[in-house]
């Protein structure tokens, strides 16, 4: 499991790109889905890792946001370095891992002001160890305004877990659940250019592997992927949705 708010920085800004977010959020647990698992309940920001597969290059010059629900994952990669900076713009690179939670993923996506916008910034500050609920993230928000949450004080499961290290080439035929596959799509215009979103809805491919995990990949963004586990049998009764966690 990943460990939040522990050892970090105090304080730095993140660029977060908008277009990743809506996409890596068709995968987000809501507290309606799943009152207990509150971990899940937003998108997890978190600095790259050599251990991971995503990452190809040193640690912390990147990030990802993910969400799962537990049988679906989505997760986007900015490998841009200068995507975050510690405040005031000196010193290394911070590390991170804080989970963005469920109602600020839902003022970043579902603001008008910010319908066709690509990238936001967004404020993170980090307590001490003796004072975790004190954490908060600020997003900056357009007209100059400004909205506050706390970080909940919470662990990530590690993807890197349920993560293929390649995409699957098998392509043995699998089940899926309609509205996960229904959701991909929605994560396929969310990712596609403005001016192509009506066509956008046939750009993503699920690359099936029996069952086993499937890979989704987007054509309008190779930094963004998805992880979909298939309906399995539960003889003599009816298929069951997989599940990573």
């Amino acid at each position: 499991m990943t460990n939040q708010n522990q050892n970090q920085t105090n304080e730095f800004t993140l660029k977060i790109n908008l277009n990743h977010l809506r996409a890596v959020a068709t995968a987000m647990c809501t507290p309606k889905q799943d009152q207990m698992r509150t971990y899940l309940h937003g998108v997890h920001v978190t600095t790259l890792h050599p251990a991971h597969p995503d990452s190809g290059q040193p640690p912390y010059r990147g990030y990802a946001l993910e969400a799962t629900d537990g049988h679906r994952l989505m997760r986007a990669v900015n490998r841009d370095a200068g995507a975050y900076v510690r405040e005031g713009g000196e010193g290394d690179k911070p590390s991170f891992s804080f989970l963005l939670p469920h109602d600020a993923v839902q003022t970043l996506i579902k603001n008008p002001l910010l319908k066709k916008l690509d990238f936001t910034v967004v404020r993170v500050s980090f307590a001490g160890s003796d004072e975790p609920s004190a954490s908060q993230v600020t997003l900056h928000l357009p007209g100059g305004t400004h909205s506050v949450f706390s970080l909940p004080n919470t662990t990530f499961p590690d993807t890197s877990r349920v993560t293929p290290e390649r995409v699957p080439s098998s392509e043995t035929a699998a089940q899926y659940n309609d509205e996960y596959l229904a959701d991909m799509g929605k994560a396929a215009v969310a990712l596609a250019p403005h001016r192509v979103r009506r066509d956008a809805k046939r750009a993503y491919h699920v690359h099936q592997d029996g069952q086993n995990a499937a890979v989704v990949t987007f054509d309008a963004d190779e930094n963004v992927y998805g992880v979909l586990m298939p309906l399995r049998s539960s003889e003599p009764g009816p298929f069951v949705r997989g599940e990573f966690f």
